[in-house]
């Protein structure tokens, strides 16, 4: 598959985790709860962004990548299911669960391979992106007093290597 087409897929994936992010930030009253969502839901938008722009390039049309069958189609259906709960999701320790499920998938890999990837482009700020949305949402979980649970999976979370699934060939 070439990057070309893979990348509009990718951005409908960060948009769905937007989505998901916003619902939290309509469904909890705590001003400072909403503003961190909303920042939130900017952080995904922003992704989604960066891989629109990396559309545009005509380096994606000549790059190839390596996708596991079924990656896109497990990752979609995750986050609906996830999306799903978060709409009605008024419990903010159970909210910081799901979220913390949904930001472990393969996506975040996925955007940051892809980053990775295209390091000759010099995009490596980029790169930083996800690592940087990952600490935020750890720092919100503690001052928002998030269960010893939910603190241990976000504690958990890491960006994979970009061999993770050698999305790009050789």
């Amino acid at each position: 598959m070439r990057l070309s087409e893979a990348l509009p897929v990718f951005k409908g994936l960060e948009l769905k985790m937007s989505e998901a992010y916003l619902w939290c930030s309509i469904n909890f009253e705590d001003y400072e709860l909403r503003k961190f969502f909303s920042e939130m839901t900017e952080a995904e938008l922003s992704h989604a962004r960066a891989l629109d722009s990396l559309s545009s390039r005509p380096e994606t049309a000549r790059t190839s990548i390596d996708l596991p069958e079924g990656l896109v189609r497990d990752i979609r259906a995750g986050l609906e299911a996830k999306v799903e709960a978060l709409q009605k999701e008024k419990d903010v320790h159970r909210a910081f669960y799901l979220i913390a499920e949904m930001e472990q998938s393969e996506l975040n890999a996925v955007f940051d391979s892809t980053v990775r990837g295209l390091g000759e482009l010099n995009l490596a700020h980029l790169e930083l992106t996800t690592k940087q949305h990952i600490r935020h949402l750890r720092e919100a979980a503690g001052k928002f007093g998030a269960t010893p649970g939910v603190r241990e999976a976000l504690d958990g979370m890491l960006v994979k290597d970009r061999s993770y699934y050698r999305l790009f060939t050789d």
